[in-house]
């Protein structure tokens, strides 16, 4: 986030640094641990161009560079966006999708060597060890079939369950009456006035009707202003608090279920690969963000459409005729003289016929986004999310999936050919150990580049790196 100062509204760098932490405050309600970079854009602009800039732009970029403490600050912050923002769409970038395929290569791998043992083991068996290793695998399918079942299950009962107490936290949340977001800016809309000051020249000026328009344009800014302000950061926060909740619930139906797929296929892994399979529970390979971007969904649109109306127009117009007849009755029986009062009275009644309309729109727009937000984002994230835990379990079972038919024809082989295929499963498994290396070095690399990027995280106020 870049704050564009104007050099000219702060006193000193201690008022400006004062501002800069209340808008950090602000943006933590959207995101964590906000990167904020204050700088003069203008002052920046000035600088490149110094040699170009007319005589009135060079005053003003003398007495700029008066302020020293701001101006050093300032330029201080905008290198440091530079190197970060550069940092982040190359660096950065390419190591969040190279740490996402790592992790799915690494299980890949670990599933192919086992795989490989697996088989390896077969050939190596005579018919004795063979039959005896049909009865262990006839035990173990049955078990993975149990164990793949109930993990089906229990995911279809989660989701149900899932999206109903997604339902109700929407629905409590986008409540028209008491929830976080349409009351206050219903207040906000209720308690909206204008005064005759601020307009009485506005109104002799360029008469009613463009009075009228340019009031409902003030409107709409200020609202607009409100809702970018105190309700879509409301928004943005529950739409991760619930993100969050949703990827923590599944994965606590996960663990029991990894842990029994290891259990299970314990006895047809190879000794001293304990520390992978440890290392793949820690993390599962399902994040929000990855689901999100595979399945294209993401956080419908936010903004209410708010239109000048004919109706606004012709409501305010009937009141001005009214408002008009009646101030000239007065002046005929000669109560005063309330010149341009008729014009203001009408104005205000187009403003209430205003709030009226847009009142009625932004609640709809509420009671809209509330479905859609269930249904085409949270609905949708339960059930990706749901489905790629799922089969990211189930896939467990597949380097164990063997034919029983295939391992005694593989017992009855002679031995010449039982050798060679030995020989080249010990050929591809030496291979394949220098790759899962190369992962591991390729991880622990990745790791150390994160702890590394821990500076640009830009939480001190002061703006330090």
């Amino acid at each position: 986030f870049v704050v564009n100062t104007d050099l000219n509204e702060h006193e000193n760098l201690a008022d400006l640094k004062r501002v800069v932490e209340g808008i950090r405050k602000d943006l933590a309600l959207m995101t964590a641990s906000p990167a904020v970079y204050t700088f003069s854009g203008l002052y920046a602009l000035f600088s490149a161009i110094s040699e170009d800039l007319q005589e009135k732009e060079n005053a003003r970029f003398g007495l700029w560079r008066e302020y020293t403490d701001l101006v050093d600050f300032s330029e201080k912050e905008r290198l440091c966006f530079d190197a970060d923002f550069k940092h982040i769409i190359t660096v950065n970038r390419y190591q969040v999708f190279l740490k996402n395929q790592l992790q799915r290569l690494s299980a890949t791998a670990e599933d192919f060597y086992q795989w490989l043992a697996f088989n390896r083991r077969i050939l190596s068996a005579d018919a004795d060890g063979a039959g005896e290793l049909i009865k262990q695998i006839k035990q173990q399918q049955k078990k993975a079939e149990k164990i793949s079942f109930m993990i089906n299950r229990t995911f279809e009962g989660a989701c149900q369950q899932l999206k109903k107490e997604m339902k109700v936290r929407a629905d409590k949340f986008f409540d028209i009456r008491h929830g976080q977001l349409a009351p206050p800016v219903v207040e906000f809309i209720r308690s909206y006035n204008i005064a005759a000051d601020t307009y009485k020249q506005t109104l002799a000026e360029k008469g009613f009707s463009e009075t009228l328009l340019i009031v409902f344009q003030d409107f709409r800014e200020r609202l607009d202003l409100f809702m970018a302000e105190q309700i879509n950061p409301r928004l943005f926060g529950f739409a991760g608090e619930n993100e969050q909740y949703i990827l923590e619930y599944f994965e606590s139906i996960c663990r029991p279920y990894e842990t029994m797929t290891r259990e299970v296929t314990a006895g047809f892994r190879v000794n001293g690969t304990d520390a992978d399979m440890d290392a793949a529970a820690e993390s599962i390979p399902v994040s929000i963000a990855g689901v999100k971007k595979n399945h294209g969904i993401q956080l419908p649109e936010a903004s209410a459409t708010l239109s000048y109306t004919r109706g606004i127009k012709t409501e305010a117009f009937m009141k001005l005729g009214f408002f008009r007849a009646v101030q000239g009755v007065k002046k005929m029986i000669r109560r005063g003289d309330a010149d341009g009062s008729a014009d203001f009275a009408a104005l205000r009644g187009g403003v209430a016929k205003m709030k009226r309309e847009t009142e009625a729109t932004v609640v709809f727009h509420f009671k809209n986004y509330r479905e859609n937000i269930k249904f085409q984002y949270l609905f949708r994230l339960i059930d990706e999310v749901a489905a790629e835990m799922n089969q990211w379990l189930v896939d467990r079972f597949k380097a164990f999936a063997t034919d029983l038919g295939r391992i005694r024809e593989m017992t009855n082989r002679g031995q010449d050919e039982k050798q060679q295929s030995l020989d080249t499963m010990e050929e591809i498994i030496s291979q394949l150990q220098q790759v899962r290396e190369k992962i591991r070095s390729l991880q622990k690399a990745l790791q150390a580049d994160d702890l590394a990027d821990s500076k640009f995280n830009r939480g001190d106020p002061t703006g330090n790196p």
